[in-house]
């Protein structure tokens, strides 16, 4: 393989400032199996791939040397950086969410029915809890809790929190749909953006501070004092929008809407991370079906001991009368917007929108594919993952490509399922059928990013 310079591609394979070529690294992935395949790439880059599962992978966390990826019925953990097997350990069904790491456990949920604690060094079970029928959002740990969400009695939906240490329900409170993505944690809020679009802050007790309809479109983004959205329709590029993070007033210094004429969004609202349609975008995800009653009565934790789940024939809960469920949220991340410096960064479809936070007419970058995922702020960089196999490191003012790696195999490009971690001038991404691909970026200053929203509480 020869490192090749690309020709001027207005998806910004010529850097915006000065119109310098980007170097594209090529890296060939080997066909992926249960011990680690090397990697190389161009311009010295290496890495591993191993199988995972037969499903599709959402962001994989890292933690010291471990890097934890779940796919098919199983989470697993590898040496982050030989991709040698450490554990695995399976799970109740398909469809692990990205996982957060805090400490020494590792938590995530499946799509029916699950939260799990895990021990990150052996794997083993610590408690898990069966939330509901079916659960479409990751969870987020902070201040010794786990945030999770999911459907509740009589086609409503419920936010709970559980002792990080030993699974105790310490509150459940009743939403009125289903989240986006994930709860998000800053300080002693507990943010939520609902399927209808609205926000709702809660404390760490569970006592609602604030509640506003927003026509939010993803999870937000907690920034110092402020709380950034993205808001609209669907139908075009949304609007960043910024309110008070304590009373979810409008903030004076609220940013600009894009002004420019918009790209229709693609017709695919019902894009899940089954469907390969976790990426950003503006495409909202679809209502699930009517509501069943939940056996275990209202807003019920599945609280029996460390095996507790449904009962056999349990119905899956879905809408009812009044709320809006978000059966394609388990792996939605939609324009998300991320921030690094004075910049916010949304994928949607298939461009990158720079936001300057004081105002002004956004940056937009042309990905020149479906981005995978929310981007990544990573040392100063975003790095964007997109469909095609490519990851794509920019600068956060100007949009200039700093750096651009195809990923393919046996030359055809290696379908990527949700934004990368990116640790240590590493990338760490899961692909559309069940293989973690790790590799060097042609950055080593890109670092900070070591899982889905940057923490473990899911707001960097």
């Amino acid at each position: 393989m020869r490192e090749r310079i690309a020709a001027g591609l207005l998806c910004g394979a010529v850097a915006a400032a000065g119109g310098s070529p980007v170097p594209v690294h090529e890296v060939e992935v080997p066909v992926a199996a249960a011990a680690p395949q090397e990697v190389r790439g161009t311009g010295g880059l290496q890495g591993f791939v191993v199988r995972v599962g037969a499903g599709p992978i959402l962001t994989p966390a890292v933690a010291g040397r471990r890097v934890f990826a779940g796919s098919g019925a199983e989470m697993r953990a590898f040496d982050a950086i030989t991709g040698r097997a450490l554990w695995t350990r399976g799970v109740d069904d398909a469809g692990p969410t990205a996982p957060a790491v805090l400490e020494e456990e590792v938590y995530f949920n499946t799509a029916s029915c699950t939260l799990y604690a895990l021990d990150v060094a052996t794997g083993a079970r610590k408690w898990s809890r069966w939330i509901a029928g079916t659960v479409a959002s990751t969870p987020a740990v902070s201040g010794g809790l786990v945030f999770v969400t999911g459907p509740a009695k009589e086609g409503a939906f419920k936010i709970e929190a559980y002792a990080a240490g030993n699974g105790g329900l310490q509150f459940a409170r009743a939403l009125p749909a289903d989240v986006l993505s994930a709860p998000v944690v800053a300080g002693d809020r507990v943010f939520l953006a609902l399927a209808g679009g609205r926000l709702l802050a809660y404390d760490l007790k569970g006592r609602m501070i604030w509640e506003k309809s927003e026509g939010a479109m993803a999870a937000p983004w907690p920034h110092g004092e402020r709380l950034l959205v993205a808001c609209g329709d669907g139908n075009g590029e949304p609007g960043l929008r910024s309110l008070d993070a304590a009373t979810g007033a409008s903030d004076a210094r609220g940013v600009a809407t894009p002004s420019s004429p918009p790209k229709p969004a693609p017709a695919s609202p019902e894009k899940g991370m089954f469907a390969g349609g976790g990426g950003g975008g503006g495409g909202i995800p679809r209502p699930m079906p009517p509501a069943t009653p939940d056996p275990r009565g209202d807003a019920a934790p599945g609280n029996d001991g460390p095996d507790s789940k449904a009962p056999p024939g349990t119905p899956t809960p879905g809408n009812g009368p009044g709320v809006v469920g978000a059966g394609g949220s388990f792996g939605f991340e939609g324009p998300r917007p991320c921030v690094l410096g004075t910049t916010a960064a949304l994928a949607v479809n298939d461009r990158l929108l720079l936001q300057p936070l004081d105002g002004g007419e956004a940056v937009r970058v042309d990905l020149g594919a479906e981005a995978a995922g929310a981007p990544a702020a990573a040392g100063s960089l975003f790095v964007q993952a997109t469909r095609d196999g490519r990851l794509l490191g920019f600068d956060p003012a100007t949009g200039e490509r700093r750096f651009e790696v195809r990923l393919t195999c046996e030359g055809k490009p290696v379908p990527l399922a949700a934004s990368p971690a990116v640790w240590r001038g590493r990338a760490y991404v899961g692909t559309a059928d069940g293989s973690l691909v790790v590799i060097d970026l042609p950055d080593p200053s890109a670092d900070g990013w070591p899982m889905w929203g940057g923490s473990p509480q899911r707001a960097r």
